[in-house]
């Protein structure tokens, strides 16, 4: 719409200037806010740091990381808080707010901290790059290093988001500026080119010789004067024009009169004047033409000779291909052809010039001739350079005052806005906090420097039992006096106002009016004048005595137990820590651990009930305190097991005669609840403490000390030494093995024949689990067995003997076999806590079903110890057994408890009298007599008995003539693998044979025997 060159280049000039004055001025806000807003944070850093190392420099000292950790949590609620970790004052981390890892960055910024002098307690401020994000990190010493480390980590990218709000409000509101200030340049510019443009469409009219038109222009400025002076004249000329034409015709003849004048002029004038004939040589030349162009002699010579250079080939060529073009079309048209056009000249000597040429042909006797003027510009082109740049500058300077005049017309209407939308913020926002002054919950205060109080609110009346703030400030003198209940108090109050400017959960304890003392805490300012001088101290307190009072009790319950009121294990532990990095630092100091477990308690705990078992529990508790000194250490870890840390002992006979204090004083019965209670302990203890390097493993090998003492018969102690580590190490790395072995089926079975006496044949096997490991060799049933019970794989070994006996019991009892030898059947270990499973039955029942075996040829095992535990639960399950088919007998019959009222209960069908009474057949007769007894008790109830443990004829012997009639021991045979029962088998005198390998010491395949 636009038209104007000289305006369009004004306004785009406007609009970059604009463009640039607003990025730059955006960018220095940005740099401005992220100086101030990272300032602010890292001064909100150092405050966090500073109140959690002062705060909590108790919890700190004594390495608690649980409390730690809990009170590091809270500050994650801060905004712009990313992290808070701790260490002590080795660098050793006690808590931090990373999940699941501390950034390496992080790390490295913590030693850097760390690296620092070791006595400087001021704070290092950090910036990190983590992978979420940069932070802002500061380090806080606490106590110079001595206590520990607090770290706070603050997140930088609010910092970055409130650059990038602000800047993008900025760029709005200058966009809206930008886009108002355009319109109003356009419709500015618009209304002073239109006119410009009609009276230049008018003067090229008039210039054309055009004189029928008319401007319409009717302004009142210079324009408009403009338009009716060119409309004015364009009538003048009208009529000049006219004049002229006829006064041409009479002054042609005057003209003609007057050529030789002009020759007279030509070669006077300054412009250099080239004629040139229609084929191109030059006819005529003035002086000035050859001065131009540093050469003489020209006429007669074409125009390239005349013109050319020899250093420059291609010199003058413009003007020579425009002077031949003009010949060219004067001859085609026989027309008069006027061309105004400058081009760069050169000179005979090379140097080149700017020149106007004006070229007009004519005819010269019928001939086309072309005349040519060329007037060297160089000056005027300076002059007019000189008068551009002039023109610019002073459109430059015009636009930038009229953008200042502007600028500051905006600014001053804007402020005016401002001030009025800023007056009515100031009443609302008087109104909203006079109404959160008079009903907040907290109390907030004015306090001159010299301590008294300025303003009140009525909650600050309520804390310290007051009617109103009218009245507390009219009794409140001085507040140090009145309020703190210590000087001290008010005094650290003033020095860290003074020294920070602020203070924030400042605790103290106040003094109310009647007289009690409450916990406050307080957050504070400093109010300065412009001059800087202390007008008075604001904030708010807040009564945080219940908040105080519950904090205790709950420390108390983290850390000890609530019945007997004794240290918990945690506390202990802790205890137990302090007491390693005294080994490390003293070498006189000696400590000892005492871990105990009360023996039989899960008994008294069944039959008294457990409110008898905790009366025991404080008895015990109570006689614990009453057997070490005051820097002793007892505490209850749970149940029955109780720790003691016996500390500055001389020699480790002291802890031994502590010991035996403590067993002593326990062994003597307790009346509790009309009971008399007899009790003991078991007691594993820990000498040797300089090895170690955290409480873990004291505790671990006390542990493993109580149980070794256990396993020796309970009610004593037992000192730890290497060998019990060792062996627990090997039961571990023993259980791996076995958990593999099991997987890979690397257990196999052996089996030991059963003798017929009656029959003289072999009746049956008992089925034996054998391991051979691969590097650690055959291992004892009596070592892996427990292990397997102890460790839950009992169930899976249980289902692997049967089912191998099983196979193997199908293969031997088939009729051929039956009809040969006579039916065979397998007798199987039943462990304790295989046999103590829910629904044992049932699972019998469905491998029974799984794998299609005959109950009639199986016999489960079961010691008397396993049926005396439950005897309910012993006979239902028996009973569902026998329903099924197994015969159930009773091994190491005689060993146990040997009640004869079970037998008669429980519906056994064999019972095996132990390898130790019929070890004593030949020299004792008692041992003969209690032989017999069993012989007679299983016969009078009709109970098949097996004698285990026959080694030589006399034995057999006895045993025959006590009418016992199986019999099963190494007489016949040791156990044997599944290929040498097979091959035993296929013998037609199974029972010789074996008597025979026993005497020649081995089993031999004879086939056939």
């Amino acid at each position: 719409m636009i038209r104007s060159r000289l305006f369009r280049k004004t306004l785009v000039f406007f609009i970059i200037l604009f463009g640039v004055v607003a990025n730059v001025s955006a960018a220095y806000s940005g740099w401005l806010i992220y100086k101030r807003l990272t300032q602010e944070y890292e001064s909100k850093a150092v405050a966090i740091a500073r109140s959690v190392a002062h705060s909590d420099i108790d919890i700190i000292a004594r390495s608690d990381a649980a409390l730690i950790q809990s009170k590091i949590d809270q500050y994650l609620d801060l905004e712009g808080v990313s992290y808070v970790l701790v260490t002590d004052a080795h660098g050793e981390v006690l808590a931090h707010t990373f999940i699941p890892v501390i950034p390496e960055q992080v790390l490295a910024a913590v030693n850097l901290v760390r690296s620092r002098d070791p006595l400087s307690d001021s704070t290092l401020v950090q910036h990190v790059t983590l992978p979420r994000g940069d932070v802002i990190h500061v380090g806080m010493p606490i106590l110079a290093g001595a206590a520990g480390f607090v770290y706070i980590g603050m997140d930088r990218s609010i910092i970055t988001n409130y650059i990038w709000q602000s800047v993008l409000q900025q760029q709005g509101i200058t966009m809206v500026i930008f886009v108002v200030s355009g319109i109003v340049a356009f419709l500015f510019i618009r209304s002073i080119s239109m006119p410009l443009m009609r009276l230049t469409e008018y003067a090229n009219r008039v210039a054309s010789h055009d004189f029928s038109g008319s401007i319409d222009i009717r302004t009142n400025d210079e324009v408009g004067a403009l338009a009716q002076t060119m409309q004015s004249m364009s009538h003048d000329l009208a009529a000049l024009v006219g004049n002229l034409e006829n006064a041409v015709a009479e002054k042609t003849e005057e003209l003609t009169e007057t050529l030789s004048y002009v020759s007279a002029i030509i070669g006077n004038i300054t412009e250099g004047l080239l004629v040139l004939s229609a084929d191109g040589r030059v006819f005529k030349s003035n002086p000035a033409l050859e001065r131009m162009f540093g050469c003489s002699g020209l006429e007669g010579c074409t125009v390239e000779e005349a013109l050319a250079v020899n250093a420059l080939p291609e010199a003058n060529a413009e003007l020579i291909s425009a002077l031949r073009r003009a010949l060219a079309e004067g001859h085609a048209d026989g027309a008069r052809i006027v061309q105004l056009f400058e081009a760069n000249c050169f000179r005979a000597d090379g140097g080149s010039f700017p020149a106007e040429i004006s070229m007009v042909c004519f005819e010269r006797n019928n001939v086309v001739s072309l005349l040519c003027l060329m007037r060297d510009v160089t000056e005027r082109r300076r002059i007019q350079e000189s008068l551009r740049k002039s023109h610019d500058v002073l459109e430059l300077k015009v636009a930038e005052r009229t953008r200042e005049l502007s600028r500051m017309n905006s600014q001053l209407m804007l402020e005016n806005a401002e001030r009025k939308v800023v007056e009515q913020a100031l009443r609302r926002t008087e109104e909203r906090y006079r109404s959160i002054f008079e009903n907040s919950i907290e109390g907030i205060f004015q306090t001159s420097p010299e301590g008294r109080l300025l303003n009140a609110n009525p909650a600050l009346a309520r804390i310290f039992g007051y009617s109103s703030p009218q009245e507390l400030i009219a009794e409140v003198r001085d507040v140090a006096l009145d309020i703190y209940a210590r000087q001290e108090d008010r005094k650290a109050f003033v020095e860290t106002v003074g020294a920070e400017g602020r203070v924030n959960a400042f605790e103290f304890k106040a003094r109310r009016r009647c007289g009690g003392l409450i916990w406050i805490t307080a957050n504070a300012r400093a109010v300065h004048d412009r001059d800087g001088r202390l007008l008075y101290y604001e904030g708010f307190i807040e009564d945080m005595t219940v908040r105080k009072e519950a904090l205790a009790r709950l420390e108390h319950q983290a850390y000890h137990d609530p019945l007997t009121g004794l240290p918990n294990r945690m506390l202990f532990q802790d205890h137990l820590a302090m007491a390693l990095s005294r080994v490390q630092r003293r070498s006189d100091y000696a400590f000892a651990v005492l871990y105990l477990d009360l023996d039989r308690f899960k008994v008294i705990n069944d039959s008294l009930g457990h409110s008898i078992g905790d009366e025991l529990l404080c008895h015990v508790a109570e006689q614990l305190r009453r057997c070490v000194r005051e820097v002793d250490t007892v505490a209850r870890f749970g149940g029955d097991e109780f720790a003691i840390l016996l500390e500055e002992i001389s020699a480790p006979r002291e802890a031994v005669r502590i010991s035996r204090r403590i067993m002593e004083m326990l062994s003597v019965p307790v009346s509790l609840g009309g009971h008399e209670v007899f009790t003991s302990a078991s007691v594993g203890i820990v000498l040797k403490t300089e090895r170690y390097e955290n409480p873990q493993e004291v505790l671990r090998d006390a542990d493993t000390a109580m149980y070794r003492a256990k396993e020796l018969g309970k009610s004593r102690f037992k000192v730890f030494n290497q060998r019990m580590h060792e062996a627990v190490l090997r039961l571990m790395a023993l259980e791996t093995e076995l958990r593999k072995a099991v997987e890979r089926r690397e257990l196999y079975l052996e089996y030991q024949p059963i003798i017929d006496l009656a029959e003289s044949r072999i009746c049956g096997f008992e089925a034996l689990v054998r391991w051979n490991h691969e590097y650690l060799g055959s291992i004892s049933p009596a070592e892996f067995i427990p292990l397997a019970e102890d460790s839950g794989l009992i169930t899976d070994i249980g289902d692997f003997v049967f089912e191998q006996a099983v196979t193997d019991l199908k293969k031997w009892n088939v009729p051929e076999g039956i009809a040969h030898r006579g039916s065979l059947y397998v007798c199987i270990n039943i462990s304790g806590r295989q046999f103590m499973q829910p629904d044992f039955a049932g699972h019998v029942e469905q491998l029974i079903r799984e794998w299609n075996a005959n109950p009639e040829y199986l016999r489960f095992e079961i010691t008397e110890s396993v049926l005396m535990e439950q005897m309910s639960v012993v006979a239902d399950t028996v009973s569902r057994l026998r329903t099924f088919g197994v015969r159930m007998c009773i091994d190491d019959f005689g060993t146990g408890y040997s009640s004869l009222s079970y037998l008669q209960r429980l519906p056994v069908d064999i019972i095996k009298i132990d390898r130790s009474f019929v070890a004593q057949l030949q020299n004792d007769r008692e041992g003969r007599s209690i032989v017999r007894s069993i012989l007679s008790l299983g016969n009078s109830l009709g109970l098949d008995v097996i004698a285990e443990g026959v080694e030589c004829l006399h034995q057999e012997q006895v045993l025959d003539d006590m009418e016992c009639r199986y019999l099963q021991g190494f007489l016949y045979s040791a156990s044997l693998s599944v290929a040498e029962v097979d091959s035993l088998l296929a013998m037609e005198a199974p029972l010789a044979y074996l008597r025979f390998t026993a005497e020649s010491g081995g089993f031999k395949d004879v086939s056939g025997l």
